[in-house]
């Protein structure tokens, strides 16, 4: 009984030690089994081998922009581990500013057009400016300007085109000029390469298109005569009756003398009368698109007598009045074949032919 008894201790003894071992392996197993998920998390954001595994053993919880990042054994009834997170916004981008920068971009202007060249004939060194007056680069590819005849009438019609070509960049504040038939680097290079006046000397338009067709800018001009200053001539009418008095008074004349003088005058002008071939009519604006041929200056007999005009000739004068003042186009009639007869007029067209004048 005694050895029975103390074989039954031993045993019980060693079932309690072992129990309490179990006891202790099952506490420290679901930390040990914590750890390993948490190690293998770290690495399901790569693509080894491990962290396809650990997918296998974890779940993954993740939510934008702010949330939580759980990691739960797939057999735990634990409280989860967890990471909270915020994730970082990007700061707000200021749209009025850039719109801002972009309408002060299209500033693109018809500054000026040099319509009335100097060059005789053909005015190759007209011109159109064009500036830009943003604070911008603003790239003008494939943008045209266009000669516009007879704006704001019936006849209004589009002539001459020059389009600027790919990659032509109008830098901020600069300006280039777009010449008839003449080329300056200094100013861009362009011309429109056409060999005759594009832009009309009386009255006209500039319209500068995108590529698109929209109009971008518009500018008309219009020739206006220098006005006389009406008060100075009124002075210099008076000084001028004044020393008139005053000759009076100081000179005697003889009223006979002054009657045959008065006499001559009057014979002398009779005799001019009988000259009386002039220029009548000049039509300076004609209807043709482009060429204008329908141009034409009108000559008239004023007199009461046939008049031979061979060899006369009808000559433009450009720029009258003007240190510029030039001969232009020159046109003679024909010898001993043209007679004009009284109270007759006759046209010159610029490049039509009318028999019936």
């Amino acid at each position: 009984p005694c050895s029975l008894l103390h074989e039954v201790h031993i045993i019980t003894v060693n079932s309690i030690i072992m129990a309490r071992f179990s006891i202790i392996a099952l506490a420290l197993l679901p930390v040990a089994a914590m750890a390993f998920c948490l190690t293998a998390t770290t690495k399901t954001f790569g693509t080894s081998s491990t962290a396809l595994a650990a997918r296998n053993r974890c779940t993954n919880i993740l939510d934008s922009p702010g949330g939580q990042a759980r990691v739960l054994p797939s057999w735990a009834t634990r409280k989860p581990v967890v990471q909270e997170y915020v994730e970082k916004e990007e700061e707000p981008v200021d749209v009025e500013e850039e719109k801002i920068d972009e309408d002060d971009g299209k500033g693109v202007i018809i500054s000026n057009i040099n319509y009335d060249g100097k060059v005789k004939r053909t005015e190759s060194d007209e011109y159109v400016e064009i500036t830009n007056e943003s604070k911008a680069d603003v790239d003008i590819s494939g943008y045209y300007v266009v000669d516009v005849n007879h704006p704001g009438t019936h006849k209004e019609s589009e002539g001459a085109t020059f389009k600027f070509p790919t990659s032509a960049v109008l830098k901020a504040g600069q300006s280039v000029k777009v010449y008839t038939n003449e080329i300056h680097e200094e100013s861009g290079g362009y011309s429109f390469g056409i060999g005759k006046a594009i832009w009309n000397n009386r009255i006209g338009k500039g319209v500068l298109k995108d590529g698109a067709g929209k109009v971008i800018s518009e500018l008309e001009y219009e020739f206006k005569p220098v006005e006389v200053n009406d008060s100075k001539d009124d002075e210099n009418v008076e000084e001028e009756e004044a020393v008139v008095e005053e000759e009076e008074e100081v000179v005697e004349v003889d009223e006979t003398e002054v009657e045959e003088e008065v006499e001559d005058e009057e014979v002398e002008i009779e005799a001019d009368n009988g000259k009386g071939i002039i220029i009548s009519n000049i039509n300076y604006n004609g209807d043709v698109k482009g060429t204008e041929s329908d141009e034409y200056v009108e000559i008239t007999n004023d007199t009461s007598s046939d008049i031979d005009i061979s060899g006369y000739s009808v000559v433009d004068l450009s720029h009258p009045g003007s240190p510029q003042e030039s001969y232009g186009e020159t046109f003679t009639f024909p010898p001993t074949t043209t007679v004009l007869k009284a109270g007759q007029s006759v046209r010159v067209y610029t490049n039509e032919i009318h028999e019936e004048s």
